[in-house]
């Protein structure tokens, strides 16, 4: 699908800023958006829209990607529709750990792991089959910068994103002459849905500009895009320090920084 205009693309986890902003700048280049959400509320907005002329045709549903049965159902209901050509996996968790708790209790741990990881590779699984059956397609996952070097106040939530990086690469390898692609984008801070205001958000894009980052890396046919770039080489700088320096940075970074879904 390179260079290609998607004729059909689903979105998971599409009622938050970055879903919604991947629906602006995909429904002029696709005939058909299936997006769905845990809470159907966070689609409304969208579900009312009235189809314009060369722009998307909508189709919101309330689906809970860490139930399999669930997901099966709608990706189904998805290929249905038309042949499915991108899957966006954009559903996660997020935010930071609780203050004053040097580890995140065992609830939370396991809600990060089964709806960041387990589920996104599942939808992977499910929706890549799928894509082969049809002759090709690209499965586009939502990671993070903080998959690069884990933020320091949000540990779990980045060994998830880590994770689902190097499943990404992984598979990109593994589904090599299927006519299937992979393309994993690692944003960092979003300005909006971000926490309090007055956070320190270094080298922060709106939704929307991160939005046609993904969009521009998968229509490229790229395997992996960082972004922005002076964030993502801060980053490569910081994994080059001693670890007691890197520490220090990481000290007080945490105590300035929130991280959040970008779903």
């Amino acid at each position: 699908m390179s260079g290609s205009r998607p004729r059909h693309v689903a979105i998971s986890g599409a009622g938050g800023q970055l879903g919604r902003a991947l629906i602006d700048v995909l429904s002029p280049l696709a005939a058909h958006l299936s997006v769905s959400d845990l809470d159907i509320g966070r689609l409304d907005g969208i579900s009312r829209r009235v189809p314009e002329e060369g722009r998307a045709e909508i189709h919101p549903a309330p689906v809970d990607v860490g139930d399999d049965d669930a997901l099966r159902l709608w990706l189904a209901a998805c290929r249905e529709r038309a042949p499915l050509d991108w899957m966006i996996v954009n559903a996660g968790l997020g935010g930071p750990s609780p203050q004053g708790a040097l580890c995140e209790d065992p609830g939370r741990t396991a809600s990060l792991i089964e709806i960041n990881l387990r589920s996104a590779i599942e939808q992977c699984r499910i929706a890549s089959e799928m894509m082969i059956g049809n002759g090709g397609g690209r499965l586009v996952l939502i990671s993070s910068l903080s998959a690069l070097l884990g933020y320091p106040d949000a540990p779990v939530y980045a060994a998830t994103k880590a994770g689902l990086r190097a499943y990404g690469l992984s598979m990109s390898a593994r589904l090599a002459g299927t006519g299937v692609g992979i393309t994993i984008a690692l944003p960092g801070f979003l300005s909006e849905g971000m926490g309090e205001s007055g956070t320190w958000r270094p080298f922060s894009m709106t939704p929307r500009q991160a939005a046609r980052q993904i969009v521009g890396a998968a229509r490229s046919g790229r395997t992996e895009i960082s972004f922005p770039r002076p964030m993502s080489a801060a980053i490569g700088a910081l994994g080059l320090l001693p670890a007691t320096l890197r520490g220090a940075v990481y000290h007080r970074w945490s105590g300035q920084s929130q991280v959040s879904s970008q779903s």
